[in-house]
């Protein structure tokens, strides 16, 4: 639950263990313990809570950093708790579990994208028989199924892998308990921002995204040269991606 739309029992934090600082995402590491000591919540459905989203790319990367790091900072500390629970079932170990799998499950897409060129490329070539066709449209229903079918989804989509690298450095961080995970950076919020200038001050390329906008801009003169039209495609979408988010706060 989070943090800020919360009413707790005393008891069941302190049932918990109470309230603990180990992690960068503190909410989630307490209403995970609380529900591994049998405790449950309910959502209420009409209640509301505005919330400020992150204005800025900058903002939203900070966000999105302690967001998957922590996580696996608790992977860390609570994968053995989990299964030893006595106060819950089988099937609810498994769907903390699940929980916690999710962020993997992304992250191998993640690395699949990035390999998906060279292995095309090189390693296995496709043809337009059954299994590339079958695996395409196996994909895009997948999308539409998640995401609903509008442009603004596969944008959504477009986003979020491009921005998979950076997470998965956080959860890397996470994972070895690097100390940048271990900072608690304030995502900065700006109320009611008068400031509708489309263009902002300077701010310097993000390293990483620049550098895979290289390495996409490299595979996408390979895909031209191999006269792969369709991977040309993807590798033109995935550079020009890159290359906005690189400097993407200049403008979003």
């Amino acid at each position: 639950m989070p943090a800020p739309a919360g009413v707790w029992r005393v008891k069941a934090i302190n049932d918990a263990g109470g309230w603990e600082s180990d992690t960068v995402v503190e909410d989630m590491d307490l209403s995970l313990r609380v529900y591994l000591k049998g405790w449950r919540s309910i959502y209420l459905h009409d209640v509301k809570c505005p919330n400020e989203l992150p204005s800025t790319l900058s903002a939203y990367k900070t966000q999105q950093f302690r967001w998957l790091s922590g996580p696996m900072q608790i992977v860390r500390k609570s994968f053995a708790n989990i299964w030893f629970s006595r106060d819950i079932g089988f099937l609810s170990k498994l769907n903390c579990y699940w929980f916690f799998c999710r962020y993997f499950v992304f992250a191998i897409v993640t690395i699949v994208a990035l390999l998906a060129s060279p292995i095309v490329l090189w390693l296995d070539p496709w043809t337009w028989g059954f299994p590339t066709i079958y695996f395409l449209v196996s994909a895009n229903v997948a999308v539409v199924v998640y995401l609903y079918f509008t442009i603004f989804s596969y944008i959504f989509l477009l986003f979020s892998v491009v921005l998979g690298y950076f997470k998965m450095w956080a959860m890397t961080s996470g994972i070895l308990g690097l100390k940048k995970s271990k900072s608690w950076k304030v995502t900065l919020k700006f109320a009611a921002n008068d400031n509708n200038s489309w263009l902002r001050s300077y701010h310097k390329p993000y390293t990483l995204e620049l550098a895979l906008f290289a390495y996409y801009g490299l595979m996408l003169g390979f895909s031209i040269w191999y006269e792969n039209w369709g991977l040309t495609a993807y590798n033109g979408v995935m550079s020009f991606a890159f290359l906005v988010v690189s400097f993407g706060d200049y403008f979003l």
